[in-house]
């Protein structure tokens, strides 16, 4: 048996197969051989590298993988939740029916943990790369979209399909930052019962650089 074969074609068309084991040998075939040579070796050979998502949660818009060959691969999951009023607990005064825009909450999930997480806002109906996002528009969310959390822990996954719910704790923590990512006074954007204004939203970026700089950054809390 050789230790390998190498295939080279030559600028006019020709196809050599060079054998290596103790000594070198070359002999030219035809392109047919060759092809036969490479049906023969797909039929034989069953593809033993196949990759599937898990379940997702819902309203997943986004999946990637990291490191996907290592012995932690990262991932990378994007949840989007609809134009909505919610609770805001503004510096420990919870503040009910308060006006959220459409939010995509973004996760990076190590060995069942959540390792960063972010937010920005939307106003697009349907998500595509070009899309734009906005900054959030209330605390506790830094320039590039990353949650602060204080010393809050999110529980360990059973399956990604429980991260569903992950964006409702969001809701209900303490937001301690007087003012949003971009200087805004937080007070002046909260209004009981209202809808958000999304005329008020600021502009970050796109949906596609935004996830490319969320996967790349070192994350944190």
């Amino acid at each position: 048996m050789f230790e390998h074969i190498d295939i080279r074609i030559t600028s006019e068309g020709s196809v050599f197969i060079v054998e290596q084991n103790d000594t070198i040998r070359r002999k030219q075939i035809e392109p047919q051989s060759l092809l036969q040579l490479i049906k023969n070796s797909i039929d034989k050979n069953e593809v033993v590298d196949k990759y599937g998502s898990p379940a997702l949660p819902k309203n997943c818009i986004y999946y990637g993988v990291l490191e996907r060959f290592a012995s932690s691969p990262t991932q990378v999951v994007v949840i989007e939740r609809d134009k909505c009023s919610k609770p805001y607990n503004h510096i420990g005064d919870i503040i009910l029916n308060v006006g959220y825009p459409k939010l995509l909450f973004a996760y990076k999930i190590q060995n069942n943990n959540v390792i960063s997480s972010a937010v920005v806002a939307a106003k697009d109906e349907f998500i595509k790369n070009n899309s734009a996002v906005y900054h959030f528009p209330y605390g506790n969310v830094f320039a590039d979209g990353i949650i602060c959390w204080g010393n809050y822990r999110h529980p360990q996954l059973e399956e990604l399909a429980n991260l569903t719910f992950y964006p409702e704790l969001f809701y209900l923590i303490e937001h301690t930052h007087p003012t949003n990512a971009v200087g805004q006074a937080v007070v002046d954007l909260l209004h009981k019962g209202k809808k958000f204004d999304d005329s008020k939203l600021v502009l970050m970026t796109t949906f596609k650089k935004f996830i490319n700089q969320f996967t790349n950054s070192k994350g944190g809390f």
